[in-house]
């Protein structure tokens, strides 16, 4: 097992993570129409997105933030889900990739309250830079994806066309 894996604060964060899938459920549904989430539907749980449409070739990616939108100039996620997106926008004719942050306060403290924004996969509107953390055990910082809080959209006021 890793040390990620022992580390407290990465249960912690898994814990959320997987609560926050189930619990975003009715909402995305709402947007994006009927989903599988790939890790307990489709019993792939490391792939790169957590959500797959049922009907169009649509994928979703949840990232559940400790902070309130705009604390950081961008929102950043894993570098390999750029690729994997890119990969199968190219492959699936009317492919689309989505990235939707919830963000609920610091510590948590906006749960139940949380606002969630959204960013579609576009070529100019995503940069790499370093980025990571290292309260898990371990160095985590490393090459990431980055998106300008000026090309994420709230995601309730404004719904992407299908």
């Amino acid at each position: 097992m890793s040390s990620l894996q022992n580390n407290k604060q990465f249960l912690k964060d898994l814990e959320l993570g997987l609560k926050s899938e189930d619990s975003s459920m009715p909402f995305l549904t709402q947007i994006f129409g009927e989903l599988w989430n790939t890790g307990t539907d489709l019993g792939d749980k490391f792939n790169k997105y957590d959500f797959r449409s049922k009907t169009l070739p649509i994928k979703v990616e949840l990232k559940t933030r400790r902070c309130d939108f705009g604390d950081y100039p961008d929102l950043q996620f894993e570098l390999g889900k750029i690729e994997d997106g890119i990969k199968f926008c190219k492959d699936n004719e009317g492919g689309r990739c989505f990235f939707i942050w919830r963000c609920i306060g610091k510590n948590g403290s906006h749960w139940g309250k949380e606002r969630f924004y959204w960013w579609e996969l576009k070529d100019g509107e995503w940069f790499k830079g370093m980025g990571g953390r290292n309260d898990r055990g371990r160095d985590e910082w490393k090459m990431l994806c980055k998106i300008k809080n000026e090309y994420i959209n709230p995601l309730f006021s404004h719904r992407p066309t299908l």
